[in-house]
Protein backbone atom coordinates (compact mmCIF):
# COMPACT_ATOMS: atom_id res chain seq x y z
CA UNK A 1 0.00 0.00 0.00
CA UNK A 2 1.41 3.23 -1.16
CA UNK A 3 0.40 6.01 1.09
CA UNK A 4 1.28 8.91 -0.50
CA UNK A 5 -1.04 7.63 -3.76
CA UNK A 6 -3.87 7.54 -1.55
CA UNK A 7 -3.30 10.84 -0.51
CA UNK A 8 -2.64 12.44 -3.36
CA UNK A 9 -6.08 10.39 -5.12
CA UNK A 10 -7.97 11.97 -2.18
CA UNK A 11 -6.69 15.54 -3.09
CA UNK A 12 -7.81 15.03 -6.57
CA UNK A 13 -11.08 13.74 -5.58
CA UNK A 14 -11.76 16.85 -2.56
CA UNK A 15 -10.72 19.58 -5.07
CA UNK A 16 -12.17 18.35 -8.29
CA UNK A 17 -9.58 18.03 -10.56
CA UNK A 18 -5.94 17.19 -11.25
CA UNK A 19 -5.13 20.67 -12.09
CA UNK A 20 -6.14 21.59 -8.28
CA UNK A 21 -4.71 18.85 -6.54
CA UNK A 22 -1.47 19.68 -8.33
CA UNK A 23 -0.77 23.30 -7.30
CA UNK A 24 -1.81 22.22 -3.74
CA UNK A 25 0.63 20.24 -3.85
CA UNK A 26 3.35 22.05 -5.50
CA UNK A 27 3.62 18.62 -8.38
CA UNK A 28 3.21 19.06 -12.16
CA UNK A 29 -0.24 18.00 -13.37
CA UNK A 30 1.45 14.73 -15.42
CA UNK A 31 2.88 13.84 -12.32
CA UNK A 32 -0.42 13.64 -10.51
CA UNK A 33 -2.07 11.62 -13.26
CA UNK A 34 0.50 9.08 -13.28
CA UNK A 35 0.18 8.64 -9.77
CA UNK A 36 -3.99 8.02 -10.29
CA UNK A 37 -2.94 5.88 -12.85
CA UNK A 38 -0.85 3.90 -10.62
CA UNK A 39 -3.21 3.26 -8.31
CA UNK A 40 -5.93 2.22 -10.81
CA UNK A 41 -3.50 -0.41 -12.04
CA UNK A 42 -3.05 -1.41 -8.06
CA UNK A 43 -6.47 -1.84 -7.10
CA UNK A 44 -7.21 -3.35 -11.05
CA UNK A 45 -10.30 -0.45 -11.65
CA UNK A 46 -10.96 3.10 -13.16
CA UNK A 47 -11.15 5.44 -9.98
CA UNK A 48 -12.15 9.05 -11.52
CA UNK A 49 -14.31 9.86 -14.35
CA UNK A 50 -14.46 13.41 -15.97
CA UNK A 51 -17.70 15.15 -16.14
CA UNK A 52 -17.31 18.82 -17.71
CA UNK A 53 -14.40 20.21 -15.77
CA UNK A 54 -14.50 18.45 -13.03
CA UNK A 55 -13.75 15.02 -12.09
CA UNK A 56 -15.88 12.75 -10.14
CA UNK A 57 -14.87 9.19 -8.23
CA UNK A 58 -16.55 6.20 -9.97
CA UNK A 59 -18.23 3.46 -7.44
CA UNK A 60 -15.05 2.35 -6.83
CA UNK A 61 -13.46 5.11 -6.53
CA UNK A 62 -15.64 6.19 -3.74
CA UNK A 63 -14.51 2.62 -2.01
CA UNK A 64 -11.37 3.65 -2.33
CA UNK A 65 -12.01 7.22 -1.29
CA UNK A 66 -13.80 6.62 2.28
CA UNK A 67 -10.95 3.88 2.91
CA UNK A 68 -8.08 6.57 2.00
CA UNK A 69 -9.82 8.53 4.22
CA UNK A 70 -9.76 5.76 7.32
CA UNK A 71 -6.13 5.37 6.82
CA UNK A 72 -5.01 8.41 6.76
CA UNK A 73 -7.40 9.16 10.10
CA UNK A 74 -5.45 6.31 11.47
CA UNK A 75 -2.25 7.21 10.43
CA UNK A 76 -2.87 10.55 12.08
CA UNK A 77 -3.78 8.64 15.27
CA UNK A 78 -0.63 6.58 15.39
CA UNK A 79 2.19 9.48 15.00
CA UNK A 80 -0.18 11.14 17.97
CA UNK A 81 0.78 7.92 19.74
CA UNK A 82 4.15 8.12 18.61
CA UNK A 83 4.72 11.86 19.69
CA UNK A 84 3.34 11.28 22.92
CA UNK A 85 5.92 8.69 23.80
CA UNK A 86 8.26 10.85 22.71
CA UNK A 87 7.21 13.63 24.80
CA UNK A 88 7.89 15.93 22.10
CA UNK A 89 6.98 19.53 22.17
CA UNK A 90 6.01 20.44 18.64
CA UNK A 91 3.54 18.64 16.56
CA UNK A 92 0.53 19.41 14.66
CA UNK A 93 -3.32 20.11 14.72
CA UNK A 94 -6.12 20.77 12.87
CA UNK A 95 -9.11 22.68 14.69
CA UNK A 96 -12.54 23.57 13.61
CA UNK A 97 -14.58 26.77 14.33
CA UNK A 98 -17.65 27.71 13.62
CA UNK A 99 -19.52 31.42 14.59
CA UNK A 100 -18.84 33.03 16.82
CA UNK A 101 -15.82 31.15 17.53
CA UNK A 102 -14.15 32.14 14.38
CA UNK A 103 -14.08 35.49 16.02
CA UNK A 104 -12.89 34.77 18.93
CA UNK A 105 -10.20 31.81 18.59
CA UNK A 106 -7.62 33.27 16.31
CA UNK A 107 -6.24 35.68 18.56
CA UNK A 108 -6.10 32.62 21.23
CA UNK A 109 -4.51 30.78 19.16
CA UNK A 110 -1.26 33.67 17.73
CA UNK A 111 -1.23 33.81 21.58
CA UNK A 112 -0.83 29.93 22.37
CA UNK A 113 1.58 29.79 19.47
CA UNK A 114 3.96 32.49 20.13
CA UNK A 115 4.45 30.23 23.38
CA UNK A 116 5.00 26.90 21.34
CA UNK A 117 6.89 28.42 18.46
CA UNK A 118 7.17 24.85 16.84
CA UNK A 119 3.64 23.92 17.32
CA UNK A 120 1.70 24.07 13.96
CA UNK A 121 -2.54 24.91 14.05
CA UNK A 122 -4.35 24.55 10.96
CA UNK A 123 -8.39 26.25 11.97
CA UNK A 124 -10.36 25.07 9.28
CA UNK A 125 -13.80 27.53 9.38
CA UNK A 126 -17.13 26.54 8.38
CA UNK A 127 -20.86 25.86 9.08
CA UNK A 128 -21.42 24.67 12.37
CA UNK A 129 -23.08 20.46 10.39
CA UNK A 130 -19.76 20.26 8.35
CA UNK A 131 -17.78 21.12 11.71
CA UNK A 132 -19.45 18.86 13.22
CA UNK A 133 -19.23 16.23 10.62
CA UNK A 134 -15.19 16.80 9.92
CA UNK A 135 -14.76 15.95 13.91
CA UNK A 136 -17.21 12.64 13.76
CA UNK A 137 -14.89 11.93 10.87
CA UNK A 138 -12.01 12.30 12.45
CA UNK A 139 -10.42 14.89 9.99
CA UNK A 140 -10.53 17.47 13.06
CA UNK A 141 -8.69 17.27 16.23
CA UNK A 142 -11.76 18.86 18.10
CA UNK A 143 -13.51 22.24 17.63
CA UNK A 144 -15.76 24.98 18.92
CA UNK A 145 -19.63 25.18 17.68
CA UNK A 146 -22.64 26.48 18.68
CA UNK A 147 -25.44 23.99 18.23
CA UNK A 148 -28.69 22.30 19.39
CA UNK A 149 -27.67 18.49 17.34
CA UNK A 150 -24.28 17.36 18.47
CA UNK A 151 -24.97 14.07 17.36
CA UNK A 152 -23.84 10.62 18.88
CA UNK A 153 -20.57 9.96 19.15
CA UNK A 154 -19.31 13.32 19.86
CA UNK A 155 -18.65 14.47 23.73
CA UNK A 156 -19.81 18.04 24.06
CA UNK A 157 -19.03 20.59 26.68
CA UNK A 158 -20.27 24.07 26.85
CA UNK A 159 -17.04 26.53 27.32
CA UNK A 160 -18.56 29.93 26.95
CA UNK A 161 -22.22 32.04 26.70
CA UNK A 162 -22.69 33.81 23.65
CA UNK A 163 -24.80 36.99 23.30
CA UNK A 164 -27.05 37.27 20.02
CA UNK A 165 -27.56 40.96 19.62
CA UNK A 166 -29.92 42.53 17.31
CA UNK A 167 -27.93 45.00 14.55
CA UNK A 168 -28.68 47.73 12.20
CA UNK A 169 -27.11 50.05 10.36
CA UNK A 170 -26.14 53.51 11.79
CA UNK A 171 -28.91 55.67 10.09
CA UNK A 172 -31.89 53.10 10.58
CA UNK A 173 -34.92 54.53 12.32
CA UNK A 174 -34.61 51.47 15.11
CA UNK A 175 -30.65 52.63 15.80
CA UNK A 176 -31.25 55.97 16.63
CA UNK A 177 -34.10 55.13 19.54
CA UNK A 178 -33.10 54.62 22.95
CA UNK A 179 -35.32 50.89 23.22
CA UNK A 180 -37.92 49.41 20.97
CA UNK A 181 -40.72 47.33 21.64
CA UNK A 182 -40.50 43.96 20.43
CA UNK A 183 -43.61 44.03 18.25
CA UNK A 184 -41.97 46.77 16.23
CA UNK A 185 -39.03 44.32 15.66
CA UNK A 186 -40.94 41.99 13.89
CA UNK A 187 -42.15 44.77 11.49
CA UNK A 188 -38.68 45.04 10.25
CA UNK A 189 -37.13 43.36 7.06
CA UNK A 190 -34.51 40.46 8.05
CA UNK A 191 -31.36 39.46 7.04
CA UNK A 192 -30.67 35.88 7.57
CA UNK A 193 -29.10 32.54 7.09
CA UNK A 194 -30.38 30.13 5.15
CA UNK A 195 -33.66 28.29 5.71
CA UNK A 196 -32.43 24.60 7.01
CA UNK A 197 -29.13 25.97 8.84
CA UNK A 198 -27.88 25.75 12.10
CA UNK A 199 -27.75 29.56 12.98
CA UNK A 200 -31.54 29.89 11.25
CA UNK A 201 -32.83 27.33 13.06
CA UNK A 202 -30.84 28.20 16.37
CA UNK A 203 -32.65 32.10 16.57
CA UNK A 204 -35.49 31.08 14.74
CA UNK A 205 -36.00 29.09 18.33
CA UNK A 206 -34.85 31.11 20.50
CA UNK A 207 -37.68 33.65 19.19
CA UNK A 208 -40.03 31.28 19.44
CA UNK A 209 -39.78 30.36 23.15
CA UNK A 210 -39.96 34.05 24.26
CA UNK A 211 -42.88 34.51 22.15
CA UNK A 212 -42.48 36.13 18.76
CA UNK A 213 -43.79 34.94 15.53
CA UNK A 214 -42.18 34.49 12.42
CA UNK A 215 -39.65 37.26 11.14
CA UNK A 216 -39.67 39.29 7.87
CA UNK A 217 -36.78 37.83 5.82
CA UNK A 218 -35.97 39.29 2.48
CA UNK A 219 -32.01 38.13 2.36
CA UNK A 220 -30.97 35.08 3.26
CA UNK A 221 -26.89 34.86 3.27
CA UNK A 222 -24.54 32.13 4.52
CA UNK A 223 -21.70 33.72 6.56
CA UNK A 224 -21.76 36.59 9.40
CA UNK A 225 -19.43 38.72 7.49
CA UNK A 226 -21.77 38.84 4.41
CA UNK A 227 -24.75 39.54 6.71
CA UNK A 228 -23.04 42.24 8.29
CA UNK A 229 -21.98 43.91 4.90
CA UNK A 230 -26.17 43.18 4.37
CA UNK A 231 -27.37 45.46 6.80
CA UNK A 232 -24.59 48.10 6.78
CA UNK A 233 -25.63 48.35 2.98
CA UNK A 234 -29.32 49.20 4.32
CA UNK A 235 -30.43 45.40 3.71
CA UNK A 236 -32.24 45.32 7.00
CA UNK A 237 -31.17 43.97 10.56
CA UNK A 238 -29.72 40.82 11.57
CA UNK A 239 -29.55 38.98 14.87
CA UNK A 240 -25.86 38.21 15.23
CA UNK A 241 -23.50 36.48 17.80
CA UNK A 242 -21.89 39.60 19.84
CA UNK A 243 -18.48 38.61 19.30
CA UNK A 244 -18.86 38.53 15.25
CA UNK A 245 -20.12 42.39 15.45
CA UNK A 246 -17.99 43.92 18.68
CA UNK A 247 -15.24 45.28 16.45
CA UNK A 248 -18.10 47.37 13.58
CA UNK A 249 -20.23 48.48 17.15
CA UNK A 250 -16.93 49.42 19.01
CA UNK A 251 -16.05 51.67 15.39
CA UNK A 252 -19.89 52.66 14.79
CA UNK A 253 -20.01 50.97 11.01
CA UNK A 254 -23.53 48.85 13.10
CA UNK A 255 -25.57 49.94 16.40
CA UNK A 256 -27.28 47.73 18.33
CA UNK A 257 -30.88 47.65 18.46
CA UNK A 258 -32.45 47.71 22.27
CA UNK A 259 -35.17 45.59 22.14
CA UNK A 260 -37.48 46.01 25.47
CA UNK A 261 -37.90 42.15 27.31
CA UNK A 262 -35.05 40.40 24.52
CA UNK A 263 -32.74 38.51 26.11
CA UNK A 264 -31.07 35.86 23.60
CA UNK A 265 -27.94 33.58 24.16
CA UNK A 266 -26.49 30.29 23.04
CA UNK A 267 -23.86 28.26 24.26
CA UNK A 268 -20.24 27.57 22.41
CA UNK A 269 -19.15 23.97 22.86
CA UNK A 270 -16.36 21.89 22.81
CA UNK A 271 -16.05 19.10 20.83
CA UNK A 272 -14.10 16.24 20.05
CA UNK A 273 -14.65 12.24 19.44
CA UNK A 274 -14.79 9.95 22.58
CA UNK A 275 -11.36 7.97 21.41
CA UNK A 276 -9.45 10.46 19.75
CA UNK A 277 -5.72 10.55 20.90
CA UNK A 278 -4.07 13.83 21.55
CA UNK A 279 -0.64 14.50 22.20
CA UNK A 280 0.35 16.64 25.47
CA UNK A 281 0.73 19.75 22.84
CA UNK A 282 -2.29 18.76 21.57
CA UNK A 283 -4.17 18.63 24.95
CA UNK A 284 -2.44 21.74 26.08
CA UNK A 285 -4.02 23.61 23.26
CA UNK A 286 -7.17 22.19 23.98
CA UNK A 287 -6.93 23.20 27.44
CA UNK A 288 -5.80 26.38 27.05
CA UNK A 289 -8.33 27.94 24.59
CA UNK A 290 -11.18 26.20 26.62
CA UNK A 291 -10.37 28.66 30.02
CA UNK A 292 -9.38 31.43 27.43
CA UNK A 293 -12.69 31.25 25.67
CA UNK A 294 -14.40 31.24 29.12
CA UNK A 295 -12.38 33.89 30.62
Amino acid sequence: MNLERLELFCQVVDRGGFTAAAEHLYLTQSAVSQYVKALEEQVGSELLVREGRRVYPTEAGQVIYQAAKEVARVWDEAQVTVTELKGAEAGASRLGASSPADYFLPPLIARFAQQHPKVRVVLNVDRPERVLDEVLRGELDFAFVASDNVPAGILAEAVRQEELVVVAAPDHALAKRLSVERSELLAQPFVCAPAGSTMRALIDGQLADLGLGERSVTLELDSAESAKLAVMSGGGLAILFRSSVERELANGALRQVHVGGLSMSHSVQLICRPKRRFSPVMRQLMEFLKVQAAA
